[in-house]
């Protein structure tokens, strides 16, 4: 998270974000036969993104802020497409 708030309005605080996520492992051979639905990526799966927080907030009987997000994930593989491999993000949170 960046320490600054883009602008400051009573619905909207937005602060920018940047995430990165990775996944490293596998199954063995007992598990993907035990559990047939599940399956992992063979390589790894890594992505970036770029987030928007904050971007409405709503304050609910004075308890809790709600907050909706918003950003872009980039999914690193081989292909290096931007139409492919891009993927538009929202989300809710909530602060006390």
């Amino acid at each position: 998270d960046f320490d600054k708030f883009l602008w400051q309005l009573k619905f909207s605080k937005p602060f920018i974000s940047i995430a990165h996520n990775m996944l490293f492992g596998g199954l063995t051979t007992e598990n993907i036969n035990a559990n047939a639905g599940i399956a992992a990526p063979q390589n790894g799966y890594q992505e970036s993104g770029l987030l928007l927080n904050q971007l409405i907030a709503f304050n609910y009987l004075h308890l809790a802020n709600i907050y909706l997000n918003t950003g872009v994930f980039y999914h690193w593989d081989s292909a290096r497409s931007w139409q492919q491999n891009a993927l538009w993000v929202a989300g809710v949170s909530v602060g006390f």
